[in-house]
């Protein structure tokens, strides 16, 4: 066949194949084995940045955790020395219960208000916590979780509640 008895496709064509070939000839490309050794390396690394992932989001919710705890503790132990400050009679400091009962007037047209403060063990791998009532609310409701141990103490009765002003006035360990 000549060149002129040949279509101009298939002539295209021919030259296409020719090339082709030639050029895969040339071409060097990855073996399986290089690909399984590479998928293999690639799997051992992103199994290393996953246990460290997991292993950081583990140890960032244990720090949220005893953030959280300790900003319910601060905002609890601020309502209730903010309250004891307004108080005006001491009814109960009692050690054994571990409760705290106060007369206090918040100025809300209310009148005088019977508050008392308590704090209750845990039991049985529960958490104790530290709860709040008023005369105002009957359910008594949880200020602080989370508390392993909590003592009131009051000192005298000239309503500073620190007669010796020896600063022992507190809630024990939260």
């Amino acid at each position: 066949m000549s060149l002129s008895t040949k279509s101009r496709s298939e002539v295209i064509t021919g030259l296409t194949s020719m090339v082709s070939r030639k050029h895969l000839r040339s071409e060097r490309g990855f073996t399986m084995i290089e690909m399984l050794v590479s998928i293999s390396i690639l799997s051992v690394v992103m199994a290393a940045m996953f246990a460290f992932l997991w292993g950081a989001s583990k140890y960032w919710q244990s720090g949220q955790d005893v953030a959280d705890v300790t900003e319910n503790a601060r905002l609890g132990l601020n309502r209730m020395t903010r309250e004891l400050k307004q108080g005006s009679v001491v009814n109960l400091a009692d050690e054994i219960n571990n409760k705290v009962v106060f007369t206090v007037n918040f100025g809300d047209g209310d009148g005088d208000e019977t508050v008392t403060y308590g704090f209750t063990p845990g039991t049985g791998g529960d958490e104790g916590f530290v709860w709040r009532t008023s005369s105002a609310g009957s359910q008594p409701v949880t200020l602080v979780n989370n508390v392993d141990a909590a003592k009131f103490v009051f000192y005298g009765n000239d309503y500073r509640c620190d007669a010796d002003n020896n600063g022992l006035v507190y809630l024990g360990k939260v």
